[in-house]
């Protein structure tokens, strides 16, 4: 078998440092096999006695064979680790951007070559801005998440992808289709419209009122509160991005978590403000009996 390299985005994901932690842990037994597999080939070299070939190759086990970790953190600080004890996070530890694990680094400070089989998983946990001036606003959204693999051997290959990704809870539909492409484009038809509509009929009698037989002014009027209405579902639907991010380590769910709880308070508020006005008519006592009450 040839090598064969192998990219997966990881999509939209939650998982616990404890998960990670097993990932870790698993990572690290297959590495460990990895070693050993490699080591039993090794070969006595002419100038070397058993004792020195066997106390460089549990320097080269010790050193070479190792999943080296980095936590970047919101402050801009970095942790690096080879234990797992660099997943001991403190409570008042900075929010976790980034979690990255691999199999090249400590293999290739020794050899100074990549190894055959090796691995490079990313958890990316930042958020977009609430208002992203650097992308297409029906862009996906941007989540650097992702295992590649490179391998020699179908065993590691499946062994590495099936490690990393049964320990991501991926049961998020509504997630995946809110950062996906045209998610922006498809809710402005569904709600974005449709609001503007709303807010002109409700600022109708203002409207007319205030521009009274000026049917330009109106007609601007109306336009600017449609412009207006489409600005602010812009900037509900950044912030329904940020409530509900793409990938979220559940440690730091404390501060996605209010978010939520208001985007949630504020929907519930806007569709019972819209039913009251649409369907109050029909629901009154007058309605229903055919007579009006003084």
């Amino acid at each position: 078998m040839g090598v064969v390299n192998k990219e997966i985005p990881l999509g939209s994901y939650t998982v616990s440092i404890e998960s990670v932690r097993k990932i870790y842990k698993g990572l690290q037994r297959t590495v460990d096999e990895e070693a050993d597999l490699a080591l039993a080939k090794w070969e006595l070299l002419p100038d070397q006695t058993k004792e020195q070939s066997e106390a460089q190759k549990k320097e080269v086990r010790a050193k070479a064979f190792k999943v080296t970790v980095s936590l970047y953190a919101e402050d801009g600080s970095r942790t690096y680790g080879e234990t797992e004890e660099i997943f001991d996070l403190p409570e008042n530890a900075p929010f976790v951007t980034k979690i990255y694990m691999t199999n090249q680094t400590a293999f290739k400070a020794i050899a100074n070559t990549n190894p055959a089989n090796l691995f490079e998983l990313m958890l990316d946990f930042s958020q977009p801005p609430l208002l992203d001036a650097n992308n297409v606003v029906s862009s996906p959204t941007y989540n650097a998440s992702k295992l590649t693999i490179g391998s020699v051997r179908e065993g590691w290959l499946a062994g590495t992808e099936k490690i990393v990704l049964s320990h991501l809870d991926k049961r998020h539909r509504f997630r995946t289709r809110l950062h996906a492409p045209f998610a922006y484009d498809h809710g402005l038809m569904a709600f974005g419209f449709p609001f503007g509509f709303y807010a002109c009929w409700l600022a109708s009698d203002l409207v007319d009122k205030w521009t009274t037989n000026n049917q330009f002014l109106r007609t601007a009027a109306y336009v600017y509160i449609v412009v207006a209405s489409l600005w602010v579902y812009r900037v509900l639907f950044g912030y329904t991005k940020w409530a509900f991010p793409l990938a979220e380590l559940k440690e730091q769910r404390s501060r996605p978590k209010v978010h939520r709880a208001f985007w949630w308070g504020l929907v519930a508020l806007l569709a019972g403000k819209v039913f009251w006005d649409f369907f109050d008519p029909y629901l009154s006592i007058a309605h229903w009996f055919g007579t009006s009450i003084p």
